[in-house]
């Protein structure tokens, strides 16, 4: 079973799978940070991580690529849940950036996935880029699916969580995740490249 003990330890959650907000969201997001600068750089694509905390407390993590294809971090951690036969309904997933809604490649988006998992609650830490994909619709397409959305709170998280996401873009030079709302309790996060390719 593809359970990280590890991360049980360290951001318990709720009977129901959920966080709680606040500080457990942080340690949720930090740890989906670390999952994040795991992934191996690649000047065409980002570096996001994410942590599915399920009812009963099993925890699946997941980062870009870490599987062969174009995976995504939440894509990752939602099937090592499925192959260990727990199931992500009534859970929680943070995730380093917003759920992709639409996918380059053709692949089903993320933010899709995650209805389809049932999953009750999901933090962000930055908003997807705009530069590639118009608009994401990733967070608006969950919230509308009845699943509780939440943004990172913290500036320092979303910094790092920037930083991680624009590894092995030499022209890119991460700035402060802004502390500016995109959206109601939204938080995104701003660069100074002209050039960020899309998720995929």
């Amino acid at each position: 079973m593809t359970v990280d003990i590890g991360l049980a330890m360290a951001a318990p959650a709720r009977a129901d799978g959920a966080a709680d907000g606040g500080a457990a969201d942080e340690r949720l997001m930090a740890l989906a940070i670390e999952c994040a600068e795991r992934c191996e750089p690649s000047p065409a694509a980002y570096c996001v991580g994410a942590v599915l905390v399920c009812v009963g407390g099993a925890h699946f993590t997941g980062f870009s690529r870490e599987r062969p294809g174009n995976v995504h971090a939440e894509e990752v951690a939602l099937a090592k849940a499925a192959e260990a036969g727990v199931d992500a309904a009534g859970g929680c997933v943070a995730t380093t950036m917003e759920p992709c809604s639409l996918r380059l490649s053709g692949a089903r988006p993320c933010a899709d996935r995650l209805i389809e998992a049932r999953v009750a609650r999901v933090v962000i830490g930055i908003a997807e880029p705009s530069l590639f994909v118009a608009r994401c619709e990733g967070a608006v397409r969950l919230a509308a699916a009845g699943i509780d959305v939440a943004h990172c709170a913290s500036a320092g998280l979303r910094e790092r969580a920037l930083a991680a996401a624009m590894r092995g873009h030499a022209a890119a030079t991460p700035a402060a995740a802004t502390a500016a709302p995109m959206g109601e309790g939204a938080a995104t996060g701003t660069r100074t490249t002209a050039a960020v390719p899309p998720r995929g």
